[in-house]
């Protein structure tokens, strides 16, 4: 930088100039809120959860505090300056319980300039050593299939859930000694195999299993399939009857012989002391 009069011009000099950081950033955390498992034999001092916000800012403006501020019932601490959520000691954690934790990212700013931000951190107690298998949506299922369904069509969504996240396998246990259903190892989706003969078998009782692959990681569940008929039988004479008939010239409104024809269907009954 130099100064001139108009006249004279004085020598250069350097000026260093520092841009002093204002606290004009807030900390963020990397997701609005967090879902996690922790396990009954979980130990007071084991990591559940490490929480990182980030803060722009230089210097104390871009140091983050962590503090929880609602939701852990007296069950759980975080480190102020790591983040680390942690059992407390002497708590004993029950299957089925919940908690939605509340916890705020502060920086250290001046006390009048402080900035901060939350986030929820969602934790559920699930039992050790996989004691959770998977689960279906309901027990029993009843649906109707018609006879004229095609082959590969979808009869039912039987996917189950497993609190664990553990991969799941479906399978049919029982009830189809002729294969004529199928359902996806992976997807659980229940699919038609075989061509449906209503006349032949008008209703199914299938045993279907799903698995995590652990032991008593195996849960079931019954489907129940009545097939609906169509009309895909001809009628047909009766064979006993003669086939040829005589006619009495000029007589009116005379008894000539009788034709009877036959449908053929299939009438599911009950069973009760050897009678239907």
């Amino acid at each position: 930088m130099t100064a001139s009069d108009g006249v004279q011009e004085s020598s250069p000099v350097t000026v260093n100039i520092t841009v002093i950081d204002a606290n004009d950033n807030t900390p963020t955390f990397p997701n609005v809120s967090y879902s996690l498992n922790v396990y009954t034999d979980m130990q007071p001092g084991d990591t559940i959860l490490q929480l990182t916000a980030v803060d722009a800012d230089e210097g104390p403006n871009g140091l983050v505090s962590y503090k929880i501020l609602a939701g852990d019932q007296g069950h759980f601490t975080i480190n102020d300056y790591t983040g680390i959520i942690t059992v407390l000691p002497g708590v004993n954690l029950t299957v089925g319980r919940s908690y939605a934790l509340t916890v705020r990212a502060t920086d250290n700013g001046p006390a009048s300039q402080r900035r901060s931000s939350i986030t929820t951190v969602y934790i559920e107690i699930l039992p050790p050593n996989n004691q959770s298998p998977p689960r279906f949506p309901q027990l029993i299922y009843s649906l109707e299939v018609s006879e004229a369904m095609r082959t590969g069509g979808t009869l039912l969504n039987m996917q189950a859930t497993d609190r664990e996240r553990d991969p799941i396998t479906y399978t049919i246990l029982r009830g189809d000694p002729n294969n004529v259903f199928e359902v996806s190892q992976k997807s659980g989706l229940l699919l038609l195999a075989k061509t449906l003969d209503r006349e032949i078998t008008d209703h199914y009782t299938l045993t279907v299993t799903a698995s995590d692959g652990k032991p008593d990681g195996t849960s079931t569940a019954t489907v129940n399939i009545v097939v609906t008929d169509v009309n895909d039988n001809d009628p047909e004479f009766d064979p006993l009857l003669p086939l040829n008939l005589t006619v009495q010239e000029e007589e009116a409104n005379a008894f000539v012989g009788q034709v009877k024809f036959y449908l053929r269907i299939s009438i599911p009954c009950v069973v009760s002391n050897d009678r239907c």
